[in-house]
């Protein structure tokens, strides 16, 4: 009678705590509208762990209602929660292995890029596949919004690395599209990496660029004849 009239009094104060715990959920947790994706993905972290400690007792108070022939309390605080963050974990896993792989990207040495071109386009072809098959509930959020445009403007920018890669790219050249990027690289093959083209926002001059690099191969081809 002392361990079921406990029991009675712990639901009591765990039903108080589950209504407290989604209000901070709601208010400081990772689905906050305009969060930056990165302070989410910390958020999700130490609300994952709060729930988990939650989920425990859940666990444990249902069996003991169950043991003592009681109705089991329903926490539909606590259902709607885990669902949700087993979605936002999905998300946030994927966005952040699409961030950590695209800068290491970056850190190639320009020299070294022209040989990973194919590796790069397929695995982040592959986050394309895997953004794709996310659940359609997370498409209006701002980290989903980031993480496609991340992985479609850097599928998009490849053929144009490619390019630029070319061998009739000469010195000359490269002060082209310092020009038109209003960027200076410095083009020391132990210097010049991915990124520093990456941050020149190629994609804004684009048709420029792919002209750019067209004209080289045809000064190449003329040369040669």
């Amino acid at each position: 009678v002392g361990f079921k009239r406990e029991l009675i009094k712990e639901v009591k104060l765990f039903i108080v705590d589950v209504v407290n715990f989604r209000q901070d959920f709601d208010a400081n947790g990772p689905m906050v509208e305009g969060l930056d994706p990165m302070e989410a993905v910390d958020r999700l972290k130490k609300f994952q762990q709060l729930f988990d400690v939650r989920k425990r007792k859940w666990v444990n108070y249902s069996s003991g209602e169950e043991l003592f022939g009681l109705t089991v309390t329903q926490y539909p605080e606590l259902e709607k929660t885990e669902q949700e963050i087993q979605m936002l974990d999905r998300l946030y896993s994927l966005f952040v292995n699409v961030i950590t792989t695209i800068n290491g990207y970056g850190e190639f040495f320009w020299v070294d890029v022209l040989t990973q071109i194919d590796t790069m386009s397929e695995q982040v072809a592959q986050f394309q596949a895997q953004c794709k098959k996310l659940p359609k509930s997370l498409r209006g959020w701002a980290a989903f919004r980031d993480l496609k445009k991340k992985i479609d403007d850097f599928l998009e920018i490849l053929p144009l690395i490619q390019a630029l890669c070319s061998k009739s790219m000469r010195q000359r050249h490269w002060q082209e599209v310092m020009t038109v990027t209003g960027k200076t690289f410095n083009l020391s093959e132990d210097v010049f990496k991915l990124q520093h083209l990456l941050d020149a926002d190629l994609l804004a001059r684009y048709e420029e660029l792919e002209e750019l690099t067209s004209a080289a191969v045809k000064e190449e081809q003329v040369g040669r004849e």
